[in-house]
């Protein structure tokens, strides 16, 4: 079985690099997999440079016309992808050598599932530090567990495992797909249509995708041992806030009606606890069990992420 692993970029060589240099530590052999690279702008120098590394596992590189946005960039993946399962990550991703190893094995004994990996968010704070403890810009690559250390706990990285803590929470474990760590069969994705491109920038293309298949019938598992540690990097605010909300409006617009998005929008919007989307979208009627409930809160977790 082989697995295409679909990074999208704008072309950060600092960062794609590393991501690179973790996928040539898998424990598969590199002939289980291959990888697509696709750069989401015209910039020939920077495909000339993917394509330049020299890595030992199949490659493809792949541009735009122009920049837009990663579910036009993880389409052009899926299109171009020989594999049977796509795995999805970002850019600035870092792969445990166990990764693909854990992917591929529920493809092979299950039958093909969604799988949800274990992300482990590393803030920019301390990403720069984080990556020269894992990957030396040199080339002497050490194990990407050396960034352990500067691991802390993120709201939506760490969404799926919190849906799979608890059977009644993954009622909605669609919520929990992610492109930062998932694989699904390809020949599934595209019946499901692929990523809708009405979304662009920071968005849930990926959460709906997400529905999508839930909807046509796919079991989501959760897989802890498929780690990949995330670098995340300082974003402009006001970019982010306008980007996500144009994008849960496309969302809204999309599902007219549709309670199920609705009372998604309610949890992303810190207007309803998981506990209580995943209660309703279950079909009960009032309130949940009285507990202390987990609630998203958007701006902070924006403000987090921001310059």
């Amino acid at each position: 079985m082989l697995a295409s692993v679909i990074v999208p970029t704008l072309g950060d060589r600092h960062r794609l690099l590393a991501t690179l240099r973790a996928l040539s530590q898998q424990t598969v052999a590199a002939g289980r997999f291959e990888v697509l690279v696709v750069v989401d702008r015209p910039d020939p120098a920077a495909a000339a440079w993917v394509r330049g590394l020299g890595l030992d596992f199949p490659m493809t590189v792949l541009t735009s016309d122009a920049n837009r946005g990663p579910a036009h960039a993880r389409n052009r993946g899926l299109a171009a992808a020989a594999g049977e399962v796509a795995v999805f990550i970002d850019d600035d991703c870092l792969c445990a050598p166990g990764f693909l190893a854990e992917h591929l094995w529920h493809h092979q004994a299950a039958g093909g599932p969604v799988v949800l990996g274990l992300i482990r968010h590393i803030p920019a704070e301390t990403a720069a530090a984080a990556l020269a403890a894992g990957l030396e810009p040199s080339g002497a690559a050490t194990p990407v567990t050396a960034l352990d250390e500067h691991v802390r706990e993120d709201a939506y990285a760490n969404l799926s495992a919190r849906i799979f803590s608890r059977e009644e929470l993954q009622r909605v474990a669609w919520a929990g797909f992610t492109c930062g760590n998932s694989s699904v069969r390809r020949d599934a994705v595209l019946r499901a249509g692929g990523f809708d491109e009405g979304f662009s920038g920071w968005g849930p293309e990926d959460v709906e995708l997400g529905l999508r298949l839930y909807r046509a019938g796919a079991r989501f598992v959760f897989e802890p041992r498929a780690i990949d540690f995330h670098l995340d990097h300082l974003k402009n605010f006001g970019e982010m806030a306008r980007s996500s909300a144009k994008n849960l409006k496309h969302l809204a617009h999309k599902y007219p009606g549709d309670e199920e998005v609705h009372l998604y929008l309610k949890f992303v919007g810190h207007a309803m606890s998981l506990e209580e989307f995943a209660w309703r979208a279950g079909g009960c009627a009032g309130p949940p069990p009285a507990e202390p409930g987990y609630f998203f809160r958007p701006f902070g977790y924006l403000a987090a992420k921001s310059r």
